[in-house]
C-alpha cells in the first residue's frame, strides 16, 4: 500500500499535469492563478483556504482565492504571507498561533504554507497562501509540490505537451509521462510496439542554452 506522502506527491504530480494542459489556453497570470487555486482547493482535502496575495504599491492585496472571506490587505511585514515575501522563500508554519505577528483572517485556520510567486525576471511579486484547520497539516511534500506549481504561473510558453506531438502519436496514446514543468520538450521517445510515448519536459533555467 502506498505511503500517505507518496499518495500526496502523486496527487501534486497529477495537479501539475492538469494545470499544464489548462495553461496552454492562455498565458495571463491572473487566469492561471484563478485556475490554480480552483484546482488545488478542490483536489487537496487538507486545504481550508487557498489563494494568492499580490504586491501592489508596497501592499499585499488579496488576489484570486477560494474559501472563506479573506483579508483584503495585509498589514505590512507582519504574519506568514509577509514572511514569505521578506524572506523570498517558502514558509511552513505548523501552528499559526505560535507564529509571531500572525494575522488571523479566519480563526479556524491552524497551520499554513506560503510560497513566493515570482515574475519572469525572478522578482517576488506575491505569494500563494494555503491554510488548514489542522495543526501540522503541511509537509515537505506540500512545499515541493506547491513550489513547482507556483513556478508555472509566470512561465513563458507553458504549452500542452500533447499539442506538440504529431497526430499519429496522439491517436491511441496509452501513456504520457510528464516528468517536470512544461516549456520545452527536452526529450521524446516513441515506442511503437507498446503504444507508449514518454515525454520529458522542463522549464529552462538560468544558464541553459535555448533548446
Amino acid at each position: 500500500m502506498p505511503k500517505p506522502d507518496d499518495q500526496l506527491a502523486a496527487r501534486y504530480e497529477r495537479v501539475a499535469e492538469q494545470l499544464a494542459e489548462l495553461f496552454a489556453e492562455n498565458d495571463d497570470p491572473v487566469s492561471r492563478m484563478a485556475t490554480t487555486v480552483a484546482v488545488l482547493h478542490h483536489k487537496m482535502p487538507h486545504y481550508f483556504w487557498t489563494g494568492f496575495y499580490l504586491l501592489v504599491d508596497g501592499d499585499l492585496v488579496v488576489g484570486p482565492y477560494q474559501g472563506p472571506l479573506a483579508c483584503t490587505v495585509l498589514e505590512r511585514h507582519e504574519g506568514v504571507c509577509w514572511a514569505g515575501v521578506d524572506r523570498a522563500e517558502t514558509v511552513v508554519v505548523q501552528n499559526v498561533h505560535e507564529f509571531p505577528g500572525h494575522i488571523a483572517c479566519d480563526s479556524r485556520s491552524n497551520s499554513e504554507i506560503v510560497v513566493p510567486l515570482r515574475d519572469g525576471n525572478g522578482a517576488v511579486v506575491g505569494v500563494l497562501d494555503v491554510d488548514s484547520v489542522d495543526v501540522g497539516a503541511f509537509s515537505e511534500v506540500d512545499r515541493v509540490g506547491l513550489e513547482r506549481i507556483v513556478a508555472m504561473i509566470h512561465a513563458p510558453g507553458a504549452v500542452s505537451v500533447l499539442s506538440r506531438l504529431p497526430d499519429q502519436h496522439r491517436d491511441g496514446l496509452d501513456r504520457v509521462a510528464l516528468l517536470d514543468q512544461v516549456d520545452h520538450v527536452h526529450a521524446l521517445d516513441h515506442v511503437a510496439e507498446h503504444g507508449v510515448v514518454a515525454v520529458q519536459v522542463r522549464l529552462p533555467r538560468d544558464g541553459d542554452e535555448e533548446l
